[in-house]
């Protein structure tokens, strides 16, 4: 049987690993420039607080300290991820990082007699060593497994361990598990999907499979697994390439001039080509947008520009003059309140298709400038375009909140003993 371990809310759980003073709290963890909620803990859920809204929006109930907050620290998780994952490793003999959370691995042979102790053992001892709380899933194949995780999380009755140990057992999770969030699908396909009577797993398990055809071979492959075939390797288990990458924020200072605009857009379409090379991937379609707030005097509505691209790209020196020579219609209207750039199709750069008349992209260029910045701090190096003072000018609106300490990496953290 393939296993899945799974670190159960891991940013906020990691938040309190180093810092006591955060457990048993409803906790929020946001972005350091724009305020974004990112991760939640269970008590901060049960208030109706809500992944990636910004925080100013539950400004009362941090004033009223019903919910704290802390800025995300991504040095931090990065540490407490190769703590789990060096746990496992430790637990278990056959194990593949997947993500900064998840682990596949391979259940031992004389460990079949009693999966659900086995799983249990390595839950507690990896608490037991870091203080994170996982959870573990096992089942016949990779997308079973990932299905079982869902339910370890969400079903009641499982309390954080699920085993898929037969069909009948199978069928009733998947029916349970709306289209959407099946593993690979997502919203924009989990709609087409619904539009032919499929809302769930198992509706999608039942479906004939020479139907399945138009929708591509990895459809194919999904559909296979929920009938119980083995396709995958889970020691070659890839992240699924994201369907859309965006960048946006909501401004403290309102936007006052055309050049602020323009800086701004500049700035977030260099996180929209960053994030596309990162999981090289080319950008076909932009969207760039902006708004005023609702609470101004004088609200400006929402504006958006659509660019198809004749080429693919995820080169900025390409990009910039696109962007440049289409944003007139948004800066009709100031002050701005809100502005972003959102790539809506992409394409992947391994199976790229060479064009005699396409733009040539430098690609060592936008490698130097993804490692500098790597090495040295976001927007070491940056084009005049985005502005001077990068780092100032796109702070989001916000609340003040703690930066989560990390005594692994600086000094200062460390904590003082009296």
């Amino acid at each position: 049987m393939v296993i899945l371990f799974d670190g159960t809310r891991f940013y906020a759980s990691a938040a309190g690993v180093y810092q006591p003073e955060l457990r048993n709290k409803p906790l929020a963890v946001v972005t350091s420039n724009s305020g974004i909620i990112i991760a939640l803990n269970k008590l901060a859920s049960q208030l109706s607080v809500r992944k990636f809204e910004p925080i100013f929006k539950y400004k009362n109930m941090v004033e009223l300290g019903q919910l704290f907050t802390a800025e995300a620290n991504f040095n931090l998780f990065g540490t407490i991820s190769n703590d789990m994952h060096e746990q496992l490793e430790k637990l278990v003999p056959d194990i593949y990082r997947y993500s900064i959370d998840e682990a596949f691995g391979l259940l031992p042979a004389c460990e079949s007699s009693d999966v659900v102790g086995y799983l249990k053992r390595i839950r507690r001892t990896v608490y037991k060593n870091i203080r994170i709380p996982i959870g573990a899933a096992a089942a016949r194949n990779c997308t079973l497994v990932k299905v079982a995780s869902w339910a370890a999380k969400n079903v009641e009755g499982y309390n954080g361990i699920c085993v898929l140990e037969n069909t009948r057992t199978e069928e009733a999770i998947l029916a349970r598990l709306e289209i959407a969030k099946v593993w690979g699908i997502g919203r924009r396909l989990g709609q087409k999907f619904q539009m032919l009577s499929i809302n769930t797993a198992l509706d999608l398990k039942r479906y004939k499979a020479n139907k399945l055809r138009s929708f591509g071979k990895p459809i194919q492959e999904l559909h296979a697994e929920l009938n119980g075939e083995i396709v995958h390797d889970w020691r070659r288990v890839q992240l699924a390439e994201q369907q859309q990458i965006g960048s946006s924020r909501s401004m403290q200072n309102r936007l006052q001039t055309i050049h602020e605009v323009k800086q701004a857009l500049a700035y977030h379409l260099s996180e929209v080509a960053s994030k596309a090379r990162a999981s090289n991937q080319k950008i076909k379609r932009l969207v760039i947008f902006c708004c005023g707030s609702r609470f101004d005097k004088t609200p400006i509505p929402p504006v958006s520009v659509t660019i198809d691209l004749e080429y693919p790209t995820h080169d900025l020196m390409i990009l910039l003059p696109v962007l440049q020579t289409n944003i007139e219609p948004l800066t009709a209207h100031l002050p701005i309140y809100k502005v972003g750039v959102k790539a809506t199709e992409l394409c992947s750069a391994r199976y790229d298709q060479q064009d005699l008349f396409a733009p040539k992209e430098n690609q060592r260029l936008m490698n130097t400038l993804d490692n500098i910045n790597a090495r040295y701090g976001k927007k070491t190096l940056y084009l005049g375009s985005l502005g001077v003072n990068v780092a100032d000018e796109q702070i989001g609106e916000r609340c003040q909140s703690p930066t989560l300490k990390n005594s692994h990496s600086r000094w200062s953290d460390i904590p003082l003993i009296f």
